[in-house]
């Protein structure tokens, strides 16, 4: 069962220039870690987006709650802050549920030949195998702003929410959650 908390309008703001992407989902949390996640693979599927994070780098992205709603009022709300906002990432300015949209055979297409022959500069390719290592080595997948929110997560949770659940949205191994969340200091990371 979804609880308020778990719903809620979202944005990635660039540090430098201002540009946002608003979004909106019925977990919060997992939809900006996937966000994270495959900006720094370097495969997220806003290109305007991923082309700004590969500029700018993390450090100059912001990820913030904009705010906690229902999951029946969500799209309005999402909607009535792309009309505020105006977005610069966001490739629609009208809301749409995406659940169960795919991509046309013509859009896949184009896009495929897009990215056939893109070369990747030793720097964009050193960047990626850094994002994508650490396998097995989970607290080095973390920043501290990263550590921070999962703290708030587990501090503001109600009794459903248990480590191993935490664990498996954050793709993370239940035992170094909990040194995350029991422990003051963040463990060292040992490659």
């Amino acid at each position: 069962m979804l609880r308020k908390m778990d719903c809620g309008v979202y944005m990635i703001q660039n540090k430098i220039d201002g540009h946002c992407y608003i979004g909106s989902s019925k977990e919060l949390y997992r939809r900006l870690n996937v966000h994270k996640k495959s900006l720094q693979a370097n495969s997220h599927g806003n290109m305007h987006l991923q082309s700004a994070w590969n500029k700018y780098g993390e450090d100059n992205f912001n990820f913030s709650i904009l705010c906690f709603c229902d999951p029946q009022t969500r799209l309005i709300y999402e909607q009535t802050l792309l009309d505020k906002f105006r977005p610069e990432y966001n490739n629609i300015s009208d809301v749409i549920n995406n659940s169960g949209n795919h991509w046309s055979d013509e859009a896949k297409a184009k896009r495929s030949a897009m990215l056939t022959g893109v070369k990747r500069s030793a720097e964009t390719c050193k960047s990626i195998s850094l994002a994508k290592s650490g396998e097995g080595h989970h607290l080095c997948k973390l920043s501290d702003a990263e550590v921070y929110f999962l703290r708030q997560i587990w501090e503001h949770r109600d009794k459903s929410l248990t480590q191993t659940k935490l664990a498996k949205v954050y793709g993370l191994n239940q035992r170094y959650v909990g040194r995350l969340i029991h422990y003051a200091r963040r463990p060292e990371c040992h490659i």
